[in-house]
């Protein structure tokens, strides 16, 4: 059986989880390993905390009978003390491809999973063809306080700057968060992401809406 790679851990967790540092990978690391799960068709990540109804197998045979090389993300539906929310429309929580396509796109191991980021870095870094974006009403997930919220800011200002093929601005993690440096940090940081992040998350399928959340009434595979 084939043994995951240490994960390449990153700056902004060692600061303020040392306790867990060993416990995130970054999805560098566990895309790396799925791309060596050679024996098998298709191959993904899911949050730990998305409970997978039976309707969702629909949702994978169709994936199987399209090209496997193609990123399959799917957005989760959210609900609170049984109430549903909608559909959570600003992340993704289930990745599935072919091991041979998880092994092509070229990820940063500043991403951790747990981390603000992760979810919009790794359908940027595939081709704008190579991505499809799926909503299902089979993937639950119960609201909770955020274990591991991190800097949102300094994640969509490094996001940008890698995507525009900058090196990432590691010293904007390091700032000292008075309330204006957080006030003008929040403000580059829409900017980044409306004007650097969003576009080309469109043309990847990603509808990326103001509000994070809209009902829906059928799941879509």
């Amino acid at each position: 059986m084939a043994q995951a790679q240490a994960p390449i851990l990153s700056p902004w967790l060692i600061k303020e989880l040392p306790a867990y540092a060993e416990l995130l990978p970054s999805i560098a690391t566990i895309c790396r390993f799925l791309s060596g799960q050679k024996n098998y068709d298709l191959v993904g990540y899911f949050n730990a905390d998305i409970d997978f109804l039976p309707g969702f197998a629909r949702s994978l045979r169709h994936v199987a009978a399209m090209s496997r090389e193609v990123l399959h993300c799917w957005h989760r539906f959210d609900v609170d003390d049984a109430k549903p929310l909608g559909a959570y429309l600003h992340g993704l929580d289930v990745f599935i491809s072919s091991p041979g396509f998880l092994g092509t796109p070229k990820l940063h191991s500043l991403f951790l999973i747990g981390k603000p980021g992760w979810d919009y870095h790794l359908p940027l870094s595939c081709p704008a063809g190579k991505v499809q974006i799926h909503e299902s009403l089979d993937l639950i997930h119960h609201t909770h306080p955020s274990g591991f919220a991190g800097d949102w800011s300094g994640a969509m200002i490094v996001v940008a700057a890698i995507h525009l093929g900058m090196p990432p601005p590691l010293c904007i993690l390091q700032i000292p968060r008075t309330p204006l440096v957080g006030s003008a940090l929040g403000l580059l940081a829409r900017a980044c992401l409306w004007l650097v992040i969003v576009p080309p998350l469109g043309r990847r399928g990603w509808h990326f809406p103001r509000r994070p959340y809209r009902t829906i009434s059928v799941a879509k595979t």
